[in-house]
């Protein structure tokens, strides 16, 4: 990939709704998993989950907004409009702007809720706006709404990969040259029963009631994911354009690689082989070597068979450099906040460019022993090649993966 490069970037996340914050708490090996409250485990089990209780959309969106959306839109929105205004730009050009975004659930809490009005109160209880707030294109929609954007806007729901396919899909058509600007990201708000019920009983959720214990990325004592919620959004541009506008790019999105695994509904073929090859795919599209890459946000969901498949595809894919590499993964800080998750973790790879340093894994102390690569524990770990990987893979054999390398 040629000359696609991020000049802004928005999160919002359980560890800070800044970029800058969000990297501290990282770094910091903050942890932000909870007990759920028994009324909204919707169980006296114990269930662990990664909330954002001090993120207000009232914040931010005006009451007409919040009226006719989503928890995710309005997660994706103020992400989006922090990440415009990081990039410095005061206008968007309307035919030369795409927006590209990924979620994995959409509206699913508006369903849920409109579900459970309907059945305490019947039709005269639906909400009014539910067959709007449902979709989840909606967020999408909203951001060129609201910025009257006429060029191409695409939601993409590949799962766990579904942000990490929105920044390879919107940087494909900067470098086409379609576009001069993507607003690319992905935001995901499921923090309900049935969502965090549900994880449990397919077997892939945390049986961990420790919240510092709950997520451990790579470790030998996993036992599951930690559901969590949030989003980010990145803004790519041209170099030309965003030297023409003089400004200072962040990172440059250098390579994409995306298939399909093709083995089961929720399992990742235990090989690894198609997550090694779709990592081969980003770093031919970058034009580098295997030795160029220093640092990979894993996925790292912290599932034995999840981590077990990922730890198969680094060895393969890294070879002989496996050593110099650093490895970590942002879910045992903020739990897996599906279709945000590869965003979210784009935002850490980023920083971690700007800093020559990779943040740990959180909660993580006796690493994988197959691993031949680096796990990153108890303090962040420095870089010693410059490109930083960013892995994604999802539920339906969703693989993705992107090479982000210093401007």
């Amino acid at each position: 990939m040629r000359d696609v490069v991020v000049t802004g970037m928005g999160v919002v996340s359980a560890l800070g709704h800044t970029p800058d914050s969000f990297w501290e708490q990282l770094c910091a090996g903050t942890v932000a998993v909870r007990r759920a409250p028994r009324e909204d485990a919707g169980t006296d089990d114990p269930v662990v989950w990664a909330p954002m209780p001090d993120f207000d959309p009232a914040a931010r969106l005006d009451a007409r907004t919040l009226a006719g959306t989503d928890r995710f839109a309005q997660i994706l929105m103020v992400a989006a409009e922090d990440a415009v205004a990081d990039a410095g730009l005061e206008g968007l050009d309307p035919l030369r702007t795409a927006v590209v975004t990924g979620t994995s659930m959409g509206g699913l809490q508006s369903v849920i809720d409109a579900q459970a009005a309907y059945d305490r109160g019947g039709p005269e209880a639906l909400p009014r706006k539910v067959q709007i707030t449902m979709w989840p294109n909606m967020g999408a929609a909203r951001l060129a709404y609201h910025w009257k954007l006429h060029g191409p806007q695409l939601t993409l729901c590949t799962a766990c990969a579904s942000s990490a396919d929105a920044i390879g899909t919107g940087a494909r058509f900067v470098e086409s040259g379609l576009v001069d600007v993507a607003i690319v990201g992905g935001s995901d708000a499921q923090l309900r029963p049935l969502v965090l019920l549900s994880a449990g009983a397919l077997g892939a959720g945390s049986t961990e009631p420790d919240p510092t214990r709950a997520s451990l990325p790579f470790d030998v004592h996993r036992s599951g994911m930690v559901v969590g919620e949030g989003g980010a959004v990145l803004v790519l541009e041209s170099r030309a354009h965003a030297a023409a506008r003089g400004a200072t790019p962040l990172a440059a999105v250098a390579g994409y690689g995306s298939l399909a695994d093709s083995y089961h509904p929720s399992s990742p073929d235990p090989s690894g082989e198609w997550q090694a090859l779709a990592m081969r795919q980003a770093l031919d599209d970058a034009g580098l070597a295997v030795e160029a890459v220093g640092g990979v946000v894993a996925h790292g969901t912290a599932t034995r068979i999840g981590d077990t498949s990922e730890i198969r595809a680094l060895n393969a894919y890294l070879g002989g450099h496996a050593p110099q590499v650093e490895v970590a993964s942002i879910k045992g800080h903020v739990g897996h906040s599906s279709g945000a998750a590869a965003v979210m973790s784009a935002v850490a790879g980023i920083q971690a460019l700007r800093t020559g340093t990779l943040m740990m894994n959180a909660g993580t102390t006796e690493p994988d022993p197959d691993a031949g690569f680096e796990i990153v524990t108890k303090a962040p770990a420095g870089l010693t090649a410059p490109a930083v990987q960013v892995n994604a893979f999802g539920f339906g054999g969703q693989n993705a993966s992107l090479v982000l390398t210093p401007v």
